[in-house]
């Protein structure tokens, strides 16, 4: 059975527009809302409350098309104390937003409220962030923090968990992974044989095995139900029922060929309900100028496809050399190695 949907993605713009992907995570009373890119216009769509609830930007690459939107966010945000303030992209990051932040006049803001601005380097075996603060002007570097990284991990929190792959588009592009955390259900059978009487220890007991297959505690720790005393992992196995969190991928800008399609297999292969947007730039018969700018072509999109087998496959970021019924053509092709593609429309939701 389709679990209930928590995790959504929805493409701010058309097949051809700059690129941005907003992604709600959503567990009724807690949500997180993560903007993945900020092209030229493509915040047009939400509020200004909407805008405002956004907890993170993640940046693939700082090409003109998928920045060109941030000062529209940063307008909106940049004096937010309610919520912290973190963006995060490739190497670099932080000398191109810190550039951005100070391309304004800040002469009023030593007396009006102050906000600090984390900017998130991802490095290749380490992430490396910057705090600066609106009372400064963003002018100094409030702190810098390294902290090593696990695999593919950016961060986890208890809700979900955000990864990254570096991709080749003549300089480092991120593709992203936002996966929500596996939800945990008691079996009422196994409850009913345990005979101890409900009570506290059952939402502690939830919360401590949630932690643990977050990663966060250590699983063979011991917990005890009344006089029975087991190790966290083995209270997982015998008494819940764990329905696998979805994911959603975004992949942009990058030369998918055969070496990058093997790694992107194995980096998305196995992912429970998979959306996958990624990038098509050319038809088939202009591979040679996917190579010379290091893009992908819709065939080499739907091989990646093919090989993963999403739940759903979106295509976005079509070159703008593409008339409407061209358009029509590689969206065909892509279907005849992966008939479920589809273009990434406003909106559209996954």
């Amino acid at each position: 059975m389709i679990p209930e949907v928590s995790i959504e993605i929805k493409y701010l713009g058309g097949p051809v527009s700059d690129a941005a992907a907003l992604v709600d995570v959503d567990w009724g009373q807690w949500q997180a809302r993560l903007l993945l890119d900020c092209g030229d216009g493509r915040l047009r769509s939400l509020s200004k409350s909407e805008i405002q609830s956004i907890d993170h930007v993640l940046f693939s690459h700082f090409h003109m098309d998928h920045i060109a939107g941030f000062d529209a966010f940063f307008r909106k945000n940049y004096s937010r104390e309610s919520k912290e303030n973190h963006l995060w992209g490739p190497p670099g990051a932080d000398q191109i937003l810190s550039a951005r932040f100070q391309g304004y006049l800040w002469n009023l803001c030593e007396t009006g409220p102050n906000s600090s601005w984390w900017v998130h380097e991802i490095h290749e075996n380490r992430i490396l962030s910057f705090r600066r603060e609106l009372h400064d002007a963003f002018q100094t570097v409030q702190e810098i923090f390294s902290r090593p990284r696990e695999g593919s991990l950016v961060f986890r929190t208890e809700h979900y968990s955000v990864e990254a792959i570096d991709l080749p588009h003549h300089t480092t592009s991120l593709g992203y992974v936002i996966t929500e955390s596996d939800r945990l259900n008691f079996r009422q059978d196994a409850l009913q044989e345990l005979d101890v009487r409900p009570g506290p220890w059952t939402s502690k007991l939830k919360q401590t095995v949630t932690e643990a297959v977050s990663g966060r505690r250590d699983p063979n720790e011991l917990f005890e139900i009344g006089e029975h005393s087991e190790a966290i992992g083995e209270w997982k196995d015998r008494l819940f029922e764990v329905n696998r969190g979805r994911s959603v991928a975004y992949m942009t800008d990058f030369r998918l060929d055969i070496p990058t399609r093997e790694r992107l297999t194995d980096f998305l292969k196995d992912r429970h309900y998979l959306t996958l947007l990624c990038e098509s730039q050319y038809a088939e018969e202009d591979l040679d100028l996917a190579k010379n700018t290091a893009h992908s072509t819709c065939q080499e999109a739907a091989l990646l496809a093919a090989a993963v087998q999403p739940e759903r496959f979106l295509l976005f970021h079509i070159s703008d050399r593409y008339r409407p019924i061209d358009r029509d053509r590689i969206l065909r092709q892509a279907q005849t190695i992966y008939p479920m593609t589809q273009f990434a429309w406003e909106n559209s939701v996954s």
